[in-house]
């Protein structure tokens, strides 16, 4: 509980130390600090109470669930793995996949219906008859061969779009499939319904993976790519996200992280949210 605690004045430095023009993330980096003052309430709370069956992380991310925000919700996963690092460290060693989509033709529709029914609930939460639910589309610029985003009805290019719009899809996926008759199999429906190819083969691969689809609309006129630019950007040890528009922003990396004559230092591998240098937390 003591290291937990170390780590909650270390986050609270860090989102004192990053400067941020955007008021959307102005809000929620305060809506955060606060959060993470309850939580030291509650680890102060926590000494003195009974917690049952004695899974005292478990009773603090439940009652994160209930009181905190989403950001505060993924932030103490975060801080809990760094309390254990023998469990931890060499779950990296799963993040490589090297996993072929075989596509199963022989599987029942049924089955593949309830796959979608269970990792793909999510995409009935859309409706894509509405203009606003397909503002945009993805491509790949010619020039870097990176993914840009374009307004359907305003820019030329929506007939070449990346096939990223999974939300729409599935939910056409799901529309066509509640029709087929049980028994038949993925490859008579395939039969009829070529176009899905790719998307049957994606929901088999990924049935078992609850975290393998960005549970969004990325066509939706809501959509931020910055979202989503920040989600890939934090695999790399990007922090201090401060962005300058929709479309792109600032980051810091790797401050606070040990120099060479710092190798051999008992700490060396002890920079989660680091810090500015001369700072201590």
């Amino acid at each position: 509980m003591q290291r937990a605690e170390q780590l909650r004045q270390r986050v609270l430095t860090h989102l004192a130390q990053w400067r941020v023009d955007d008021p959307a993330y102005q809000a929620r980096n305060q809506q955060l600090s606060d959060d993470l003052t309850a939580f030291g309430r509650w680890l102060d709370e926590a000494k003195s109470r009974p917690t049952g069956s004695g899974l005292l992380w478990d009773a603090l991310y439940r009652w994160a669930e209930e009181n905190l925000s989403l950001d505060a919700q993924e932030l103490l996963v975060a801080l809990m793995l760094e309390l254990y690092p023998e469990c931890t460290d060499d779950l990296e060693d799963m993040f490589h996949i090297a996993k072929e989509r075989r596509l199963d033709v022989t599987m029942p529709v049924e089955d593949l219906r309830q796959l979608m029914n269970s990792q793909y609930d999510w995409t009935a939460g859309f409706d894509f008859s509405d203009a606003k639910e397909n503002t945009h589309f993805w491509y790949v610029s010619e020039n870097k061969l990176e993914p840009r985003f374009g307004v359907r009805e305003e820019e030329p290019g929506a007939e070449r779009e990346m096939p990223v719009a999974i939300a729409r899809d599935m939910t056409a996926l799901r529309a066509d499939l509640a029709q087929a008759l049980n028994g038949v199999t993925v490859a008579e429906f395939l039969f009829t319904h070529p176009q899905y190819r790719h998307l049957v083969r994606r929901v088999q691969a990924l049935g078992q993976c609850p975290y393998g689809e960005i549970r969004d609309n990325l066509l939706a006129s809501t959509c931020s790519p910055l979202d989503i630019l920040r989600f890939k950007l934090a695999f790399f040890g990007a922090a201090k996200f401060d962005p300058k528009s929709s479309l792109w922003t600032r980051i810091c990396m790797y401050q606070g992280a040990p120099l060479p004559d710092e190798l051999d230092s008992a700490t060396v591998d002890d920079w989660w949210l680091a810090i500015w240098p001369g700072d201590t937390a």
